[in-house]
């Protein structure tokens, strides 16, 4: 802003002021407008995942290798949750709308069907 020291502004320099701002705030708008353009955010976040994916891959490799044993106990576990959910939701369809959630035993369920003849434990 270019005020003079002595005295009031004349409109001809308020009016100058006015139009310098406005041109200011529409370089501003514009630029956001560039910076916030959906095409340019996925354009600009495609191009960080492919300069970063490379490190991604290499430190995930380094760790596997490193790492066997947890890596895979982290696999299964995975995989176990992922059938869990396909079960109950494969289960939840077979028995319609409404039907009683996943029961959480089942999945767990380690007894065997003994003979009728076992009377349990010997006990010493």
């Amino acid at each position: 802003m270019h005020r003079r020291s002595n005295g009031p502004r004349s409109p001809q320099e308020i009016q100058a002021d006015i139009d310098r701002t406005r041109a200011e705030l529409d370089e501003t708008v514009d630029a956001l407008h560039g910076r916030l353009d959906p095409q340019e955010l996925t354009l600009r976040a495609l191009d960080a995942i492919r300069s970063n994916a490379s490190d991604v891959v290499n430190t995930v490799s380094r760790v596997v290798r490193e790492n066997p044993i947890p890596t895979a106990l982290i696999c299964v576990g995975l995989a176990w949750l992922i059938l869990g959910e396909s079960r109950r939701s494969s289960r939840t369809t077979e028995q319609g709308e409404g039907a009683e959630e996943f029961d959480e035993v089942d999945a767990f369920d380690t007894t065997c069907d003994l003979p009728s003849s076992y009377s349990g434990p010997e006990v010493f």
